[in-house]
């Protein structure tokens, strides 16, 4: 897999809560470019979606010049 940044190497990685425990709830798999260091999931490409959607649709257009 490439990396959509960089288009580097991306790995498979495992990514562990801030104590650092593997938890059920505190750890997931992911994509880690060996490159940059982006890390990529489907929930990360969920939210930027989703963020992207929002930043659409809140930007206001320029008022009509006369």
């Amino acid at each position: 897999m490439a990396c959509p940044r960089c288009h580097g190497l991306m790995v498979v990685d495992t990514f562990y809560d801030l104590a650092g425990i593997q938890l059920t709830y505190g750890c997931f798999n992911g994509w880690r470019c060996i490159c940059c260091g982006n890390v990529w999931d489907q929930m990360i490409a969920a939210n930027r979606a989703h963020v992207g959607e929002v930043f659409k649709s809140s930007r206001r257009k320029s008022p009509a010049r006369r």
